[in-house]
């Protein structure tokens, strides 16, 4: 199980649905750009609710920035669940690893986020 869907079953990471309104706003905004329907209702979310958005898609970071959002991508969620000890660091190297599965990670990015839990870890 992926430590996000842990994060879920704790309780230390929040799933929320959108409002008719907002899924509107949601469509509307998958039709105007590239981007996914996940990454819409992420933005849309983080504009109307003021919340962080987890967004690992370079156009909807780009859109997030000109939003002026708060913004971060799945890997430093996993990074910050560690530094909070809520999982382990075999747990953050698993699923960065299985990250790199299901989507391309740098393997300098990999490297850096590796080095700073062995950091926190000392």
């Amino acid at each position: 199980m992926l430590e996000m869907e842990k994060g879920v079953s704790q309780r230390w990471i929040q799933l929320v649905s959108l409002n008719r309104e907002e899924m509107q706003q949601a469509r509307s905004l998958t039709d105007e750009t590239r981007i996914g329907l996940g990454e819409a209702e992420a933005l849309v979310l983080a504009k109307r609710r003021n919340v962080l958005a987890v967004l690992d898609d370079k156009e909807a970071r780009a859109i997030a920035k000109s939003w002026n959002l708060e913004y971060t991508g799945t890997i430093m969620v996993l990074y910050e669940a560690f530094v909070k000890r809520l999982i382990s660091h075999d747990e953050l190297v698993d699923d960065l690893a299985k990250l790199t599965r299901i989507m391309w990670i740098s393997t300098d990015v990999i490297t850096e986020i590796i080095r700073r839990a062995k950091e926190v870890k000392k």
